[in-house]
């Protein structure tokens, strides 16, 4: 009877304190919903609407500071209220007594510019009708220099330029062979020199200008680095220059007009490997008798300065590719402690520009030649023939209407 007793004291304890565990749970719900209620109330009474509360957190960052939207609006309201200002201020002047001949017209704080003054109609118009406002000599030009593309020559080019587009291999090059035009290449290539030939032809005809181009330089430096190599070049090798040559092409005539090839003896590495032998046909004697890239380097400057390139005349350098400037210069002026020469910062990217111009993938200079309907004159992985190599593509270039620019920097 003890043992039924205390079994059914212990039930009803138990059951006791779950029924005062689930009202303590019950009561911290409420409590909780009660205060997020309290505060979403106090939130709605400072903002208007849900959606300008969730856009006010939207709109600032992580530390508090306002975010970039949020900036951009505040300084478009305030440009709006300064040119709103400025707005009033012109029609209270348009509204004041007009300015007496020995009166000095009075000056802005943010101008150096007289205040003119007008009569409210004047100001009024003018306010009201933008295209009675004045515009600049910059912005009529650049209207003037606009051309009129209605013109029903433009439809004729067309029109022209889809029948080339349809032409196969060998009508176009009948075609080009008709009007005595050089007929290697691929297809993109020559569909790019019938079009300009067309193009020009058809303009002239309409006494139009013809969109002839005129280079931007006087001469090209082709250039070309030779540096030292192995078959497996380790993560930390460097390359020293072991051939500097130069093309000079001249852009008027599109004839090179002189070269310069001079080798660079190497400090680091000054045992030329088989490799690099082999692939350059750069011999060991030629690099031990040559003088290093310092004297080298201040070789060309003079010859630069004889040929008046940077004084008389603009020219540009250009290479096949961005390694020789930045890779092999860049490397070999900190091994000898040079400062880099400002003329090679900025060059002709020849790859950029086949690719751009005739509208191709980025190729090597041997596939370049090809896709012009060339071979390769020299010997391969030579500077001096690369260098005349790359010249050859350059002259191409300008003779299908190409304007050569620079378009790679030193990074």
């Amino acid at each position: 009877m003890t043992a039924s007793t205390t079994i059914a004291r212990e039930f009803a304890n138990s059951k006791m304190l779950m029924q005062f565990s689930l009202s303590f749970i019950v009561t911290s719900v409420i409590c909780g919903l009660f205060v997020i209620i309290v505060l979403y109330c106090l939130t709605l009474k400072k903002f208007k609407s849900k959606s300008e509360v969730s856009k006010v957190w939207h709109n600032v960052t992580v530390n508090g500071r306002p975010s970039r939207k949020i900036r951009k609006q505040r300084s478009v309201r305030h440009k709006k209220k300064m040119a709103s200002s400025a707005i009033t201020q012109a029609m209270k002047t348009c509204k004041s007594e007009p300015i007496t001949e020995n009166e000095q017209p009075t000056k802005s704080a943010s101008s150096t510019k007289a205040l003119k003054r007008h009569s409210p109609e004047e100001c009024k118009d003018v306010f009201n009708n933008p295209s009675n406002k004045k515009q600049s000599p910059k912005k009529s030009k650049v209207i003037r220099e606009t051309k009129d593309f209605n013109h029903p020559v433009y439809k004729s080019i067309s029109s022209q330029n889809g029948e080339i587009n349809r032409m196969t291999h060998q009508q176009l090059i009948s075609t080009l062979k008709q009007f005595n035009l050089d007929s290697s290449g691929y297809p993109d290539i020559l569909k790019k020199r019938l079009k300009l030939y067309y193009m020009e032809s058809s303009l002239g005809k309409a006494g139009l200008d013809s969109h002839q181009t005129a280079q931007s330089f006087d001469y090209l430096c082709v250039i070309d680095f030779e540096a030292t190599c192995e078959r497996q070049n380790p993560a930390d090798y460097l390359h020293e220059i072991i051939e500097f040559p130069i093309v000079l092409v001249n852009t008027k005539t599109r004839l090179v007009e002189d070269t310069l090839m001079l080798f660079c003896k190497p400090l680091l590495n000054p045992k030329l490997s088989e490799f690099c032998t082999s692939l350059t046909n750069i011999t060991q004697v030629q690099v031990d008798y040559a003088d290093t890239f310092p004297v080298v380097l201040e070789t060309v400057n003079r010859w630069m300065k004889h040929k008046e390139l940077g004084s008389k005349y603009k020219f540009a350098i250009v290479t096949d590719g961005p390694w020789d400037m930045n890779l092999f210069l860049r490397v070999q002026c900190k091994l000898s402690k040079l400062k880099f020469p400002s003329y090679a910062k900025n060059w002709i990217n020849l790859s950029k520009t086949f690719s751009s111009f005739y509208k191709t993938s980025r190729v090597k200079l041997e596939l370049m030649l090809r896709n012009l309907g060339m071979e390769f004159e020299g010997q391969p992985h030579r500077g001096i023939d690369d260098a005349k190599n790359i010249a050859r593509i350059a002259v191409k270039l300008m003779e299908d209407g190409c304007n050569l620019v620079i378009n790679d920097a030193l990074t």
